[in-house]
């Protein structure tokens, strides 16, 4: 019984600390009344230096993140669901942003890739460009993914392939979200599903609108 109360004990310090640290996120990131499924950070996050590739495999990097709202969506190319969902959403809102003179020039839209080993710069293009011309696709090795994804509160598993010899055919699990970044290029919160383009829109045409 001496041994089991101070286990307990512990226990109990854990679950305390666990609740602490959810309330905190929690708090950072609370959900925009007017806009459904949009979290934005009491505070906005700084975002760790990167280095990416564009498809004319120019260095994108934190510089590049300035002066913009920016909609980031994690996954790859081969994504059976999630992937080609929510760029055609994100793709949409583009367009209708695109309408705006006032509003276009202030957003972008970057699609990074978690699967580099089959996403090369050719497929990327490909795929991004079949959305919308203005779609940035990026890749870099896996480190360097990762360490982003991370800091994004993105989190990915690359599954092994079901066939031992078929080693080019393989799912990445990932989250559903869209990393929003603002102006400052600050991690300043996230869009969860279902996405709406109409309802991103209205959201981007505000943050750009309380930046003035």
């Amino acid at each position: 019984m001496k041994k089991i109360i101070p286990l307990i004990t512990l226990l109990l310090g854990c679950v305390f600390i666990l609740s602490v640290y959810l309330l905190y996120i929690k708090k950072q990131a609370s959900q925009q009344p007017d806009f459904l499924n949009t979290h934005l950070f009491s505070v906005a996050q700084d975002v760790q230096p990167f280095e990416l590739k564009d498809k004319n495999e120019n260095v994108v990097n934190n510089v590049d993140l300035q002066n913009n709202w920016t909609i980031i969506n994690f996954g790859y190319t081969s994504c059976p669901d999630i992937c080609p969902t929510n760029l055609a959403d994100a793709s949409s809102m583009m367009r209708i942003l695109n309408e705006d003179m006032q509003i276009n020039s202030g957003v972008q839209s970057w699609f990074i890739t978690l699967d580099p080993v089959r996403d090369s710069t050719q497929v990327i293009a490909g795929y991004t460009d079949a959305f919308h011309p203005d779609l940035i696709g990026l890749r870099a090795p896996h480190k360097n993914i990762s360490a982003l994804a991370l800091a994004c509160g993105v989190s990915y598993q690359i599954q092994a392939p079901l066939d031992a010899s078929a080693t080019d055919i393989y799912w990445v699990a990932h989250s559903d979200m869209m990393v929003l970044i603002n102006p400052q290029g600050q991690y300043a919160g996230y869009l969860s599903p279902p996405y709406d383009s109409q309802n991103m829109a209205k959201l981007l045409k505000k943050l750009i609108e309380d930046e003035s």
